[in-house]
């Protein structure tokens, strides 16, 4: 028994899904750009949509669990059974490109917050001070542009 709507339902989740993160990653390159030549009001903007762009893929993903509850499929097994060859090959074609630009999103988030880190050394260490009064460099919360009350394994021993 072909479960066509609910088919049909996710298959445009998943072009949506794939859109947004796409998006993402272009947002992500953009602001990695914008950490290197020091516009930093385009960066907290660019944050700010970006914030937007996650928000609407946690949307799809429950839009998405709620489908499969409905049509009672439990994962893409179930889905595949469905499907044709073409297809299949199409919902596989579309999840590694999903999957590609998560790894890169990744991995531009990683070299933005090292970038920032570098250009910002010092202000960070008087931001923690600041606000902890210890050295806090290594307490630097991954994803935001200021310190955050750290733990104590982030807390030099030396200071």
């Amino acid at each position: 028994m072909r479960k066509s709507s609910i088919l049909e339902e996710l298959d445009a989740l998943e072009d949506e899904r794939l859109k947004l993160f796409k998006k993402k990653l272009e947002l992500s390159n953009h602001q990695l750009e914008y950490v290197s030549n020091g516009q930093y009001a385009e960066l907290y903007k660019s944050i700010e949509e970006k914030g937007k762009v996650i928000g609407e893929i946690e949307k799809l993903n429950t839009d998405w669990k709620k489908a499969c509850r409905a049509g009672k499929v439990n994962n893409f097994a179930d889905i595949a059974k469905e499907l044709n060859q073409d297809e299949n090959n199409r919902w596989l074609e579309r999840a590694q490109e999903i999957v590609i630009a998560i790894k890169e999103i990744e991995h531009l988030q990683l070299n933005i917050e090292d970038l920032f880190v570098k250009e910002h050394k010092g202000q960070l260490e008087e931001i923690g001070k600041a606000y902890t009064g210890q050295k806090l460099l290594k307490g630097y919360s991954r994803g935001m542009a200021v310190p955050v009350k750290p733990s104590p394994r982030f807390v030099d021993e030396d200071s």
